[in-house]
């Protein structure tokens, strides 16, 4: 599973997804939303923003935080604001 943190670089800005796998909102300037993604998906914005992807760690769970021991090996990808 992957996380996909959306975060906005400017007020009002409206971002939707397709597939739709979360309502559209609406973000202000450095506000973000972060989902759990198990399929592709195009973000889009009114405006611009930052969107970063998480490839998790082997022992990751949307459950709750994870101790020292569980942690596994996770990757971060950035795709800045154009």
């Amino acid at each position: 599973p992957h996380v996909l943190r959306v975060i906005s670089a400017q007020p009002s800005n409206a971002i939707r997804f397709t597939p739709e796998i979360a309502p559209a909102r609406t973000l202000g300037q450095g506000e973000f939303l972060e989902l759990d993604l198990d399929q592709d998906v195009l973000v889009e914005g009114t405006l611009p923003f930052m969107a970063a992807l998480y490839m998790v760690g082997q022992n990751w769970s949307s459950a709750g935080p994870l101790s020292t021991e569980e942690v596994g090996d996770p990757s971060l990808m950035i795709v800045p604001p154009n």
